[in-house]
Order: structure tokens, then sequence, then C-alpha cells
């Protein structure tokens, strides 16, 4: 789960000028979240879900076709996966573009 400011417009404002189309992955990593108090991890989760809706919000707003979606997993591992299956040509994360 990251931590500090996961809505950064600028970082969104590259990605709606190369990008028509974004998949807002927000991956829980079970490893990471295992020995947090449960309370805890709920109450990060509904943060980033709602940071992935402002997200999701200011990208269709600049006329990006937005998906959202959550997952429990290995980072590097479900990145894979959504690019295979959705047929990704790129994968953005903050401070890469």
């Amino acid at each position: 789960m990251t931590h500090g400011n996961e809505f950064d417009p600028e970082f969104l404002n590259r990605v709606s000028q190369v990008s028509d189309r974004v998949i807002v992955l927000i991956i829980i990593n079970p490893e990471e979240v295992g020995n947090m108090p449960s309370g805890f991890v709920s109450s990060r989760i509904k943060h980033l879900e709602n940071t992935g809706e402002k997200i999701t919000e200011y990208l269709k707003k600049k006329g990006v076709d937005v998906t959202l979606e959550l997952e429990w997993g290995d980072e590097e591992t479900l990145i894979k996966e959504y690019m295979k299956k959705e047929k990704l040509d790129a994968v953005y994360r903050r401070g890469e573009i």
C-alpha cells in the first residue's frame, strides 16, 4: 500500500496527454498488510478507493476513458497480468513520465 499523496494533478495531466485509456489499478499486497491492525488496513483501503475515484473523475474530465480496479496480490505480477489481459501499451507510475 502506498503512502503519501497519491493524487498528483501534474502527473495526471501528463498521463492524460499521452493516453486515451487508463486503468487506475489499486493493489493491496497481503504480505505488506498481514501484520497491520485490521482497522488500519480497512481505513487505508477506503482512503485508496476514495483517491482512486478522485483520480478517475479527474481523468474523465480530461476526456480519458478510465477504469478503476482494486486487486489483492503482488504488484509486479498483477501489473503484468493487466498488461497482457487488457493489451496495454504502457504502465505509468507517479514520477515516471
